[in-house]
Formats: C-alpha cells, structure tokens, sequence
C-alpha cells in the first residue's frame, strides 16, 4: 500500500505509521509489481492463428480442374483415339505442381526435397514408360541417372557444408540404399540394360568410401554410427 499522507497515517485504521514502515511498505509494493512483470512475461504470447495460403490452395484447384478437364475429354474422344493421354497430362500437371510446392517450400530440408523431386520425376517417367509401350526404359535407363543425380548433389553439399554431418550423412546413406534397390530390380530377366543400375550402386558406394576416407573425425564417427562399425 502507497501512504500519500505527509504524517504517515494509516487511511484505514488511523495509526501513524513510522517512516522505516512506510518505507518498508513500499518496498514490498515494488517487489510485488516486479514479480507481477516476470509473471506477465512469463506467459505465453497469444496464438495468432495461420492465414490459409491463397496461392497454394488456387494452385491445387487448378491442377484438379486441369486433371479432371483432360480426364473428361479423354473419356469422350477415347472410342476415336484410343489413347489415354490424360493420364500422362495429369502425371506431369501434378509433377509440376509438387515441384514448384516442393522448391518453395521452408519446411524441408534440401535433402527431403531431392528425394521428392526423384520421386515425382520417377513417376512421370514411368507413366510416360507405360503409355509407350512399356519397354523399361525409365527403369533401365533415366531412373539410375536421377540417382546417380541425387548421390553428386548431397556429396557436393556435404562437402561444401561441414557443419550438417549428421543430416547429409542420413541422405547418402539413403542414396545408396536407393542404387542398392535400383540394382537388385535390373536383376529382373524384363531389365534388357543393366550397366546404368550397376553404374549408380557403384558411383554412390564409392562416394561414400571417398567421404569417409577425406572428411573430418566428426563425419566418420556419424559414418559409423549410420552403418554401426
């Protein structure tokens, strides 16, 4: 309580209060505001809810309707054609789509967004496979070539990068996993060319026999944390 009176006399109770009192009093006024400001700081700032992303939503709109369109017309001209040529519009409207989302996006790493571009390239070039004919192509030729693709970019990053050991060593070790899969499917009697597969396990195995013999104690303990050595 703040005493105003020049006497030091208690408004409530009429008692003279002595100065070392009043003092006191102040004191444990200012001591209790101070406490009220850590408190009001303490506290967690008011949530201010996400504004919908106009241009993500419009964009996903016009892909479906785009999608759909083809799809329609397809169906109506397909007795006449003969040819499903929607399903290839629709596989590259949304490869476009999940690109420009994936390249724009600040919630992935460069990491997750190589690996999601091949996926999405990959899926592209096997629609377009299949409506040629299916002759594997894609699984023979272009898909070990994004890995091989993948694998130079995140050495050239975990090169150039030092300080995020642990994040590129996860990816490559996902690459070479990734030219592992790809080898064991040109393994398959319907894979005619099986070098670019061969090729891919090969380059990335080497790549990270090369990382681990050049790089710092720090990449080669998180190595063999990866592969448990």
């Amino acid at each position: 309580m703040e005493i105003l009176s020049e006497d030091n006399v208690c408004p409530l109770c009429g008692t003279h209060v002595p100065p070392q009192a009043a003092s006191e009093t102040e004191a444990a006024a200012d001591t209790e505001t101070q406490s009220a400001k850590k408190a009001a700081a303490c506290r967690y700032p008011a949530y201010k809810p996400k504004k919908p992303d106009t241009v993500k939503t419009a964009s996903f709109f016009a892909t479906c309707a785009v999608s759909i369109v083809s799809l329609y017309i397809n169906y109506t001209t397909f007795s006449q054609y003969h040819f499903l040529w929607s399903v290839l519009v629709i596989s590259a409207v949304f490869f476009i789509y999940k690109t420009v989302f994936i390249w724009t996006s600040r919630v992935y790493y460069i990491g997750a967004k190589l690996f999601s571009q091949f996926f999405w390239a990959s899926q592209l070039t096997i629609v377009l496979d299949v409506l040629t004919g299916l002759s594997f192509w894609s699984f023979s030729l272009v898909i070990p070539w994004f890995s091989i693709g993948i694998t130079t970019v995140l050495s050239i990053l975990a090169v150039c990068n030092r300080k995020n050991y642990q994040e590129y060593t996860g990816y490559m070790t996902a690459a070479f996993f990734l030219a592992v899969v790809l080898f064991f499917v040109s393994l398959f009697p319907f894979i005619k060319i099986k070098w670019p597969s061969s090729a891919a396990m090969l380059y990335a195995l080497l790549t990270l026999f090369a990382l681990f013999l050049f790089s710092r104690r720090q990449f080669k303990a998180e190595f063999k944390k990866r592969f448990h050595l």
